[in-house]
């Protein structure tokens, strides 16, 4: 069978998302042919796959929430501390859900969200259309807030933003399989980074999975009872991690994979691509048919794997998760779980804090602040 690569059309990316995630799909007398979802799940989606919120208030009448203002550390293993969740100079919260609900209450307001897909040509065509859906909107009394617009440009080919699409439908894919996903994680200098990476390790499972690394900053907002259950019952043979790299118009991602697969860190990779082809070798495809419906294919040759190396970063993974748990709290809460821990409200004593106390632990003292 030859590389041929899906045409991502209106019908089938609304395919997707309804076949994949049970999302409910519906026409709406405004904007047409759309997805409907909570007001949780909206926000995370425009979180991972870029998506924007209407906001008659902007100057370009869109609200953005992009994976990278909400960073930590620039590189694995590495402790290097960036502004994002937090400022570097302060630990005063920058970027989180509890700073983003404080200026846009919208995302979180119990009210259902609506996402559609807008085609444009160029800017002005798309401002042009982003005006009049608000104004037909308003028109008929609906909240532009509520709606979401996933924009494609027109174009022979996939655009190319829709690779942010695609990992987060694998994201929650993953996640529905036990594993704790990331998209755009800080990686090894010299060796990229991976448009996602998944994970099924021994000791977030007993306390947290089956989540995006980023939705854990979001419990003080959306609260979720995730840490009174014991949600993987079974015992893990071993620790996983796997790795991803998102094509959509091009057959192939392999040369990159590779980069990552020299680390001897992952058990799997896998090229995420809308292609119908066959897999070889140790890396994996996960794709989609011409119905809209998933499929992950496994590579047929396990890769090499270090188990000192994956367990350091690991680890090092472990203390980034600690970082977003954190961010739940205001500055008066950290410093008196810093202090806690006899330390100062710095960055050098709270990465200290984050190296140096089990996740149990800080899931305990997260508890006497909010509800999980």
């Amino acid at each position: 069978m030859g590389k041929i690569l899906i045409q991502l059309t209106n019908r089938l990316i609304l395919d997707i998302l309804e076949k994949n995630l049970n999302f409910k799909r519906e026409c709406h007398p405004i904007i047409g042919d759309c997805i409907t979802l909570s007001d949780f799940d909206a926000y995370i989606f425009s979180i991972i796959a870029s998506l924007s919120y209407l906001n008659n208030e902007e100057d370009d009448k869109l609200s953005k929430f992009p994976r990278e203002r909400y960073i930590v550390y620039n590189q694995a293993e590495e402790y290097n501390f960036q502004n994002g969740l937090f400022d570097r100079s302060a630990l005063l919260s920058l970027f989180n859900t509890n700073t983003d609900y404080k200026k846009y209450s919208f995302i979180k307001d119990g009210n259902r969200k609506y996402i559609f897909i807008l085609e444009y040509r160029d800017i002005p065509d798309l401002q042009e259309k982003i005006n009049l859906t608000i104004k037909n909107l308003h028109k008929n009394g609906y909240n532009e807030k509520s709606f979401l617009v996933l924009l494609k440009h027109i174009s022979k080919s996939n655009p190319r933003n829709f690779e942010s699409f695609f990992e987060y439908v694998v994201s929650k894919k993953f996640n529905s399989l036990g594993f704790m996903t990331d998209s755009q994680i800080p990686f090894y200098y010299g060796s990229g980074t991976p448009d996602l990476t998944a994970y099924n390790i021994s000791e977030l499972n007993a306390n947290i999975s089956s989540f995006s690394i980023v939705e854990l900053m979001t419990f003080r907002v959306f609260p979720r009872k995730v840490f009174n259950i014991q949600i993987n019952k079974k015992k893990l043979l071993k620790d996983e991690a796997y790795v991803f790299e998102a094509k959509v118009n091009q057959p192939k991602a392999k040369e990159q994979i590779k980069k990552y697969l020299k680390l001897q860190i992952f058990n799997e990779a896998f090229e995420l691509i809308p292609v119908q082809k066959k897999v070889r070798g140790e890396i994996g495809l996960v794709s989609i048919d011409r119905e809209g419906i998933l499929n992950i294919q496994k590579s047929l040759e396990k890769p090499q794997i270090d188990l000192i190396k994956q367990r350091k970063y690991l680890q090092w993974l472990i203390d980034y998760i600690k970082c977003y748990l954190l961010a739940n709290l205001n500055a008066e809460e950290l410093e008196k779980v810093l202090n806690s821990a006899n330390k100062d409200m710095n960055i050098d004593d709270f990465n200290s804090f984050v190296k140096n106390t089990p996740l149990s632990q800080v899931i305990l003292l997260l508890k006497q602040y909010f509800s999980l």
